[in-house]
């Protein structure tokens, strides 16, 4: 019933079923189903591509409403790119301070520092 094929997945951690095209996972699931429902009490329902295994992974699951870990991590990654490029010539205008203590007044102050 179950092929070899179980590889590590990164993306959720958890060992699953990897499938170099979509066609061999459909196969999987059409002659499969029925079986592995028997034993599990649900049955693969749909084929997804996997980023982070370069492959294609069935699941139970009717929807997919949610992104990959893989898929945040790349957009969090484009996101700080997007926002290091907006801001980096701010830090050539914007003089460097720091707050310190001044005894005198008795309170904390900004002290910008000379370059």
């Amino acid at each position: 019933m179950k092929p070899k094929h179980r590889v590590y997945c990164y993306d959720c951690g958890k060992p699953k079923l990897l499938f170099e095209t979509e066609k061999k996972a459909l196969n999987f699931i059409k002659f499969n189903a029925d079986e592995i429902e028997e034993i599990n009490g649900y049955k693969p329902e749909r084929v997804y591509f996997c980023k982070a295994c370069n492959g294609y992974h069935v699941t139970h699951s009717k929807e997919f409403d949610c992104k990959s870990s893989t898929d945040k991590a790349l957009e969090r990654y484009q996101d700080f790119q997007e926002r290091w490029e907006k801001n980096k010539h701010r830090s050539k205008e914007k003089p460097k301070e720091r707050i310190v203590y001044n005894s005198k007044r008795g309170c904390f102050v900004k002290k910008v520092l000379k370059h």
